[in-house]
């Protein structure tokens, strides 16, 4: 219970309501451990009306002691001053205690470090702060150089006591805490420059640990450094609870974690740099005093940690996404009612208690040990709906007391370990034909790192430049690139698709991914990822055993795989509410240039870093095809401080693909026609014609073929147990009503 993620949240409150369920023949018996967790929230939490009282027993850790030095101590002992470098163009807090805003807690906007978790009541969860300053990799090197320093001038080195006469040190070695893995190869360079004995190979052996490093690499970590040597492990929070590195001696804790956050109103998701919690400074400061005494650097102040960081970490279900848990609650009451009716039908009871005719995620949701907001879980439910994974059954009285069901396309979803609208995407790729594609639109979404590497990654400038050349010259002309067969589409997705197919074809080769710029670690990662996937929707119904298969000839879920323009379908199937328009610039306004705005943003959202549709939208003129796209998701950047200048912090939109407006149409949002238009969620507008009965008719076509396509996906999400002939016949008509969609679409390029 140390981390609180959203598991452990969601089984404690089903735990709860089988410990005070009278009904049950066996109470079990609960026993939560946590070295640093809150025991009295959990008593609370546990104490109920009718049920057997909790109770906390404390057992005395059997850790060595350790010294706790804060940041004076760093640089009394160093010598050095830490340096001052703002990280953002947003005050948040200093390390040496000093606030450097008002309100002091360097969020932005709506993202609040104060938030009420619930309408109905006044806790408030306050989220840890945001840290506005960059590390100081200096001051962690002049750490790290004395304590070599003070270990060789002890003969610590050559004469360690508690080595039992081996070759190798029982003790002695450094651990840095990072908060990710740039600032894990930030400190790395730092050590490896020349002039002080950090940089010297043979004396300290700088290792690696953070969840995207090979296993293999991973290994080393735990292996005793040689007499004569000292590790040093760089890491950020993997070590704080999930591995014990026995040989830690030192811990230098910079105090700083990262940190996702969601903001359920505009659906932007950050990835935050903030300072840590007690509970974790005190997980960490125990890693060194495992198997000897130790000491534990932290650089921050004293008077800051009292007076600034939480107690505990925020609970990850109060700062995430949770439309997956959602359905899960969904799925659990789908199978609870699928149990009493088959317990009804045996027994022949005629008086036996009524089941609810659905959920109440909300009111459920409310009751974990730290409830999220009533806001957020609203729209998660909104979101769902918008999906088509759900429906609400009774809306009567307050909307934390509405009664939600799954619907048959959300009982599909809810047994996919996936994101609703990968899922979604997965399913819309069957109907479609193109499967294949969409397993791996599934598995780069569902990465933790992009397949293309970013800038800096080759060895020099000249390198770079002719693998990056090489690599667009292999998405310009590959799948969905000029002159494809199947269509041309400009999209961050498309271009993923025909990098993941160039790299098959080349046998999966590691030089080929190094001369075009191609993270080889997250290909082979896509390919276990589209292996799995494929089981997975095997397993839940959606294809025929035999009916998809990488090696075998092209199926009915294949047909179209080669088609960019159905591909781009199932991107807008999958991802929409997640659209965009393109804003073009104005006639004799100056520079070129095009900004992206959604539903929920008055200002203008950029493509990130990484988006191949960055370049494309920075030369847009004044007119062209493009007005349309769809993206994954929203990311906001904390702002940056340049040569005294603040830019304010923007918005970024992950994966953008731009998309026709008949695929908004025919997969998007609620159709509806206002006058010589239909209007998607009452905001996108599509002009059908000027003259009325021109209008009446176009409109008539496309909404009925709208209508068409939506029971196509049902029938498919429905009938996947249906009898061959069935279901032969159907797929039969599904392939003659997308025959009709593949038409207007090429028509209309």
């Amino acid at each position: 219970t140390h981390e609180r993620d959203v598991t452990c949240d969601f089984s404690l409150t089903l735990l709860k309501g089988m410990l005070s369920s009278p009904s049950r023949p066996y109470v079990p018996r609960l026993i939560l451990m946590s070295a640093t967790a809150s025991s009295e929230l959990f008593l609370r939490y546990f104490s109920m009306k009718d049920a057997v009282s909790p109770i906390a027993i404390e057992v005395p850790g059997k850790t060595f002691p350790v010294e706790v030095r804060w940041l004076l101590d760093c640089q009394s002992f160093t010598g050095k001053s830490m340096m001052m470098m703002t990280r953002g163009g947003k005050d948040g807090q200093s390390s040496s205690g000093r606030k450097n805003n008002e309100r002091g807690d360097g969020d932005d906007g709506d993202n609040n470090n104060v938030r009420k978790t619930n309408s109905n009541n006044d806790t408030n969860i306050r989220l840890s702060p945001r840290a506005s300053e960059k590390i100081d990799n200096r001051l962690i090197r002049s750490l790290i150089v004395t304590i070599v320093k003070n270990q060789q001038s002890e003969g610590m080195l050559l004469h360690d006591t508690s080595s039992n006469g081996t070759s190798y040190r029982a003790t002695g070695a450094i651990l840095v805490f990072l908060p990710g893995l740039g600032e894990i190869e930030s400190l790395a360079r730092c050590l490896y420059e020349r002039g002080t004995i950090a940089s010297d190979r043979s004396l300290c052996k700088i290792m690696k640990l953070h969840s995207s490093i090979p296993k293999g690499e991973q290994r080393y970590v735990f292996q005793p450094a040689s007499k004569g040597t000292v590790k040093i492990v760089l890491a950020t929070n993997i070590a704080e609870t999930s591995v014990t590195i026995p040989d830690i001696s030192h811990v230098i804790d910079t105090c700083q974690v990262k940190e996702s956050r969601y903001n359920s109103s505009t659906r932007i998701k950050e990835l935050v740099t903030v300072w840590t919690s007690h509970a974790s400074m005190t997980q960490r400061a125990g890693r060194a005093g495992r198997t000897s005494m130790g000491t534990c650097w932290r650089l921050c102040s004293e008077e800051f940690a009292k007076n600034e960081l939480m107690p505990h970490t925020v609970p990850e279900m109060v700062r995430t996404p949770l439309d997956e848990l959602i359905l899960q609650i969904g799925l659990l009451y789908e199978q609870r009612r699928d149990e009493h009716d088959n317990s009804a039908a045996k027994e022949g009871e005629t008086n036996r208690r009524e089941l609810a005719p659905g959920f109440k995620p909300v009111k459920f949701l409310s009751m974990t040990p730290t409830p999220p907001s009533e806001q957020s879980l609203m729209q998660a439910s909104k979101h769902l709906m918008e999906v088509e994974a759900l429906k609400v059954v009774h809306s009567g009285g307050e909307q934390r007391e509405w009664l939600y069901r799954l619907t048959p396309l959300g009982y599909h979803l809810s047994r996919l370990p996936m994101d609703a609208k990968v899922g979604k995407m997965l399913i819309v790729g069957c109907v479609l034909g193109c499967l294949d594609n969409a397993l791996t639109i599934a598995a780069a979404l569902s990465c933790t790192k992009s397949c293309f590497l970013p800038t800096g990654s080759a060895p020099n400038r000249q390198l770079e430049q002719t693998y990056t050349e090489a690599r667009d010259s292999l998405i310009e002309n590959g799948f969905g690139g000029k002159g494809w067969p199947g269509g041309t589409v400009k999209g961050d997705l498309i271009a993923v698709i025909a990098a993941y197919r160039a790299w098959s074809k080349e046998k999966k080769s590691q030089k080929f991914c190094t001369n075009h710029a191609l993270n080889s670690t997250s290909l082979r990662e896509m390919d276990r990822l589209r292996k799995q996937f494929h089981d997975l929707i095997i397993d839940a119904g959606l294809v025929s055993n035999s009916g998809v298969n990488d090696s075998a000839d092209m199926d009915d879920c294949n047909i179209a795989s080669d088609d960019a323009l159905l591909t781009s379908c199932c991107i807008v199937g999958g991802l929409y509410p997640n659209i965009c328009t393109l804003i073009r610039p104005k006639r004799g306004s100056g520079p070129r240039g095009g900004r992206l705005l959604t539903n929920e943003s008055d200002s203008a959202c950029r493509p990130s870093s990484n988006s191949f549709q960055r370049r494309r939208l920075q030369q847009v003129s004044e007119t062209g095809s493009d007005a349309y796209a769809v993206f994954y998701s929203k990311h906001r950047s904390m702002g940056i401080v340049s040569a005294g200048q603040t830019r304010p912090p923007e918005t970024f939109l992950s994966e953008v693909n731009f998309v026709s407006k008949f695929a908004l149409l025919l997969f998007g949002g609620e159709p509806e026609l206002v006058k010589n238009a239909i209007v998607l969620d009452k905001w996108l507008k599509f002009k059908v014609s000027s003259d009325d009965e021109s209008v009446k008719q176009n409109a008539t076509l496309i909404l009925s073929l709208r209508s068409l396509l939506d029971e196509v996906i049902l029938e498919h999400v429905v009938e996947t147990f249906s009898p061959p002939e069935e279901k032969s016949k159907m797929v039969e008509r599904h392939k003659r009503i997308i025959g009709v969609v593949r038409r207007i679409l090429a028509d209309e390029g």
